[in-house]
């Protein structure tokens, strides 16, 4: 017969398993390529995602957006569109018409206004939506939280629906529904 186990006891061992669950999450956390032409800007992005637990790789222009894609294949893509050489819509048409790199969101982070030729391109080619600067970094965290949950990794639900089942199960408690 099962032991009794107060529900004190229950809902910290629940908190523990939740917690290791965001625990394997960070440690498969999504890839993020920020492509910006402003060191300060891009920094900022790459040090606010980074303490989120995201693995975040930078380039400052378009050509370089595009090898480091091809080479590096990140889960999500956030794009300036005034970038030197290639501007940000040329690099996110030639991405999304590469077959192997087509399927990744793009998010444009732009200054310019979103009657913009270049706005108006980007989101014609393929871009997944549209951030206005100054964006601050509450909607930079969440609109990266949106396309990261459980969406970009497809490994990432499964195995953490088996890892809170094992850990229901240790403590005695029903298993989750699938």
């Amino acid at each position: 017969m099962d032991s009794f186990v107060p529900a004190y006891l229950w809902s910290n061992r629940i908190d523990l398993s939740i917690g290791i669950i965001h625990a394997y999450q960070r440690s498969m956390a999504c890839k993020i390529l920020i492509v910006e032409d402003n060191f300060e800007v891009r920094e900022l992005m790459v040090l606010v995602l980074r303490r989120a637990g995201y693995d975040v790789a930078e380039a400052a222009t378009g050509l370089a957006a595009i090898d480091q894609t091809r080479a590096t294949r990140p889960d999500l893509i956030i794009m300036d569109l005034g970038l030197p050489g290639i501007t940000g819509d040329e690099a996110t048409a030639r991405l999304k018409a590469d077959p192997s790199t087509k399927d990744i969101p793009v998010i444009v982070n732009t200054a310019f206004h979103k009657t913009s030729s270049l706005v108006e391109r980007a989101m014609a080619v393929g871009a997944a939506e549209i951030l206005h600067k100054p964006t601050s970094l509450k909607t930079l965290q969440e609109v990266v939280r949106r396309y990261s949950d459980y969406t970009l990794n497809p490994n990432l639900q499964p195995n953490c629906r088996q890892l809170l089942r094992l850990s229901c199960e240790r403590v005695g408690h029903a298993r989750p529904a699938k």
